[in-house]
């Protein structure tokens, strides 16, 4: 892959796994948009991690 592709996947996991955990502090728990927002950031994380172990592997 190329670098800047991964640093567009970056930027878009960074873009919603911060949208998801802003959003779990106002959202009321136990909501639907309360367990969307826990999706969303948990992706965004696992968008981040799996940049990351593409970028130190391809090293």
């Amino acid at each position: 892959m190329d670098r800047e592709v991964l640093k567009g996947f970056a930027r878009i996991g960074f873009f919603v796994g911060g949208g998801g955990l802003i959003l779990l502090f106002f959202e009321p728990r136990n909501s639907p948009e309360w367990v969307i927002s826990l999706c969303s950031s948990i992706i965004g994380v696992l968008l981040v991690v799996g940049v990351m172990i593409l970028s130190r592997w391809r090293r």
